[in-house]
């Protein structure tokens, strides 16, 4: 099924997702910034098959930001963006690249909030992009080394729970 096909239903997704991190206290997100909307790119890597989402009023910034993650982990060879971030030099995380068990290799990417949200909204659309688990999203993340979200061990991490993630005990 082409993502034009699946834009409502992962467009629903990433709603939800900004929706729940705009309603957290700022005590629970620790964010000075104003917060309009997010950018959300998902593209069905080697292929012309993909799709952007705006949830909101997404910046300018935000919009250029989805695209550079999405393209600067594909040209380094990352599952995750973050393995390649430097706030310093505005390379931020929120970009996520998986292949699917039919052999489909995925590529997420949000932009528009902090980057670990940006991250953990990719994780989330990515589960349903190629139809699996946040654990094995993670754990495919987690096989080639890349450097795994905090919430990732750690169940009471406020990403845990706005993607309704629970950490495998043991």
């Amino acid at each position: 099924m082409a993502l034009k096909d699946r834009k409502e239903e992962l467009t629903a997704v990433a709603r939800e997702f900004f929706t729940k991190i705009m309603a957290l206290s700022n005590e629970v997100r620790q964010d000075d910034k104003t917060r309009t909307g997010i950018a959300v790119f998902v593209w069905k890597q080697f292929t012309a098959d993909l799709i952007n989402i705006e949830i909101g009023e997404a910046s300018d910034p935000a919009k250029f930001f989805v695209h550079e993650k999405a393209v600067r982990s594909s040209l380094n060879g990352e599952l995750s963006s973050r393995d390649s971030a430097d706030a310093e030099n505005f390379r931020f995380p929120g970009s996520i690249t998986m292949t699917d068990k039919n052999g489909n290799t995925w590529v997420v990417s949000i932009s528009g909030i902090k980057g670990s949200e940006d991250e953990a909204g990719s994780i989330l659309v990515m589960s349903k992009v190629a139809k699996c688990t946040i654990q094995e999203v993670l754990e495919n993340l987690d096989s080639v080394h890349s450097i795994l979200p905090d919430f990732a061990s750690d169940g009471d991490h406020y990403l845990s729970k706005v993607i309704g993630y629970k950490v495998p005990i043991g």
